[in-house]
């Protein structure tokens, strides 16, 4: 199996420890200033607004990128960290 996360920071998610990661959960924290306000960036989770529009549809090692992305701005919420065990 050829690693998919090669050029990225991102974890091994084909198989994190003994568990696999098949889905990452979204950073919403449901105070979206994108869709209702018209903000490039949501004051809710820090997610640009095409990250927002095409959550569903982006590829696992891309989210996993977004939310590595809000980790490092300091923009992901406490109550979020616990969905992404390879932040630590």
């Amino acid at each position: 199996m050829t690693d998919k996360t090669q050029g990225s920071s991102a974890p091994d998610v084909w198989g994190y420890g003994k568990r696999k990661i098949m889905a990452v959960m979204t950073p919403c924290v449901r105070a979206c200033t994108t869709a209702g306000y018209g903000d490039k960036v949501c004051k809710g989770c820090g997610r640009t607004d095409k990250e927002v529009l095409t959550w569903n549809r982006l590829p696992l090692v891309q989210k996993i990128e977004v939310v590595e992305r809000l980790d490092r701005e300091d923009l992901l919420h406490d109550t979020n960290r616990p969905r992404y065990p390879w932040l630590g």
